[in-house]
């Protein structure tokens, strides 16, 4: 479809002319641009289809051992940790 011929009169020029403003043309460059942006989506989408994701962990099957898996205790607090009174702090 060709939308260029479209346009909105808007008056006459003081020679007589009619003055319009193209809209037919914007319309057919808005139409370009999403056929093309969404072609480009669909490469870019299959293009990251076909990379192959590596899994994360450890390799040829092994299971992490017990103690790794195990939480582990929180460290002691900073003594000037905000949690703290100021005159508990050691001079």
């Amino acid at each position: 479809m060709d939308f260029s011929e479209i346009a909105i009169r808007v008056g006459t020029s003081p020679e007589g002319e009619a003055v319009t403003i193209g809209i037919g043309l914007f319309i057919n460059n808005v139409i370009s641009f999403l056929i093309v942006a969404f072609a480009v989506f669909i490469l870019v989408r299959n293009f990251n289809k076909l990379k192959r994701v590596e899994p994360r962990g450890p390799r040829f099957g092994l299971r992490a051992p017990a103690r790794w898996l195990r939480a582990r205790p929180a460290p002691p607090a900073h003594p000037r940790s905000p949690g703290r009174h100021w005159r508990t702090w050691p001079r």
